[in-house]
């Protein structure tokens, strides 16, 4: 066979489907790079929700990518989009959410998939899940296992998970090809890397490790320091989490050569992020350019 043959021609995008901890801050900051122009011109970046959106575990997260991957090649997975597509448009009418739970609970529970089936929940929630299953399961049926990318992105501090877990989520992604981003302790702090300078950093290192919470503020050490030096730039560049200001985000990608001169005198091994302040969530950024 040619090299013609084997690589993909130029105008074929690459697809990147993200997993994300956060619920809304690497969201806006991930689709931030993907709406750039020399960005989405090259390929196709979606960031995929969690079915269960309260459930940030990164293990839980890996487990479940794994699981959406191996379902897809299910000979049941045609079946259950299918039902999928009939419930979402005739729920109210159509298979109900019992005979949804019969059918499928124990198939989804093999692949660690879990939806709430619970019949106290609001119907409203698991619609919401049901939603989120189809589109991801949409999305990874186009996906080509040679060629596109599935990413994770989750922080390593002792609060996302235990060190175990962590040693897990470093062999799962590995054994299935997964790109892993890991910040310790947050994203917050790779936003910080880009704005101080090493030096800072050097001094603040075992504060920025412990990332304690402040007692009055309520606010963590790297968020307190990122929000004070964001202000320090600008009144209108204050940080909050969880809903980042656009212009916060634009400053961030675009003060990317700062980042680039501080993180070679930080951790970026994913092993070393385990217990080591740093960053590995460049190195997929870097494959988006």
């Amino acid at each position: 066979m040619s090299e013609a043959e084997i690589i993909p021609k130029r105008d074929v995008k690459k697809k990147f489907l993200f997993f994300v901890e956060g619920e809304k801050t690497e969201f806006i900051y991930i689709n931030a790079i993907a709406n750039l122009p020399n960005i989405n011109q090259l390929h196709d970046i979606i960031v995929l929700d969690r079915i269960k959106k309260k459930q940030s575990n990164p293990l839980k997260i890996v487990e479940s990518v794994v699981g959406l991957v191996s379902l897809i090649q299910h000979s049941s997975h045609s079946e259950l989009l299918d039902d999928i597509h009939e419930y979402l448009e005739n729920f109210d009418r159509g298979i109900s959410r019992e005979d949804f739970k019969n059918k499928y609970e124990d198939l989804l529970a093999e692949f660690n998939i879990a939806l709430t089936w619970n019949d106290e929940i609001d119907e409203d929630l698991f619609i919401d899940e049901i939603e989120i299953l189809n589109r991801n399961l949409h999305n990874f049926k186009t996906f080509r296992k040679d060629f596109d990318e599935v990413c994770i992105i989750v922080d390593s501090d002792k609060q996302s998970f235990k060190e175990l877990q962590y040693d897990d989520v470093l062999k799962i992604c590995a054994k299935n090809r997964f790109l892993l981003g890991v910040t310790n302790p947050c994203i917050e702090f790779y936003f910080y890397m880009h704005i101080v300078p090493i030096s800072q950093i050097i001094i603040e290192s075992n504060e920025i490790l412990e990332n304690k919470k402040h007692p009055e503020s309520k606010r963590k050490f790297v968020e307190k320091c990122l929000s004070k030096e964001l202000n320090n730039l600008s009144p209108s560049k204050g940080y909050s989490k969880n809903k980042p200001k656009p212009e916060v985000i634009k400053y961030i990608i675009d003060n990317y050569e700062t980042f680039k001169q501080n993180i070679v005198s930080l951790e970026q091994c994913n092993l070393g992020l385990k217990n080591k302040i740093g960053t590995s969530l460049h190195l997929i950024i870097k494959q988006l350019f």
